[in-house]
């Protein structure tokens, strides 16, 4: 989820969420491995976490104060990235046959762990940028 959260004369403040709808979910608890793909779904959670980081950064390294209300543009590049995890999604379900490889889905947690750790400077949902006037020159 993405949104300008406030804009007034001094910053910028953009939103990005990483959100599980859990009506998605195809989780039954009476399932026999319950647990197992539970830690499945996680893992599903925490690579929407790990784009949602790298909008972030985006945001950091390519929004300046002249470009802040390019909320279009924002928005576009937002969808690119939603596409780009979406295929992620489908590549690590492929790759682990939906939770039953626990060896590759392993060698994704580790990868995506890593990854979280990299971009952990853009774990807070916030990016707030300062205007144009209020940059020191």
């Amino acid at each position: 989820m993405f949104r300008l959260s406030q804009y007034d004369t001094d910053s910028v403040t953009y939103e990005v969420l990483a959100v599980m709808r859990c009506d998605n979910s195809w989780i039954n608890p009476d399932l026999k491995d319950y647990h197992e793909a539970l830690n499945h779904e996680k893992i599903h959670f925490m690579i929407a976490e790990l784009f949602a980081r790298r909008f972030r950064k985006y945001i950091f390294d390519n929004i300046d104060c002249h470009f802040m209300g390019s909320y279009n543009v924002l928005f576009k590049k937002l969808m690119e990235f939603r596409k780009e995890m979406n295929m992620y999604q489908l590549k690590f379900d492929a790759a682990c046959n939906s939770g039953r490889l626990k060896y590759e889905e392993k060698k994704f947690k580790v990868e995506v762990v890593r990854e979280l750790n990299e971009l952990k400077k853009y774990s807070l949902p916030t990016v707030k940028l300062q205007t144009c006037e209020n940059i020191k020159r």
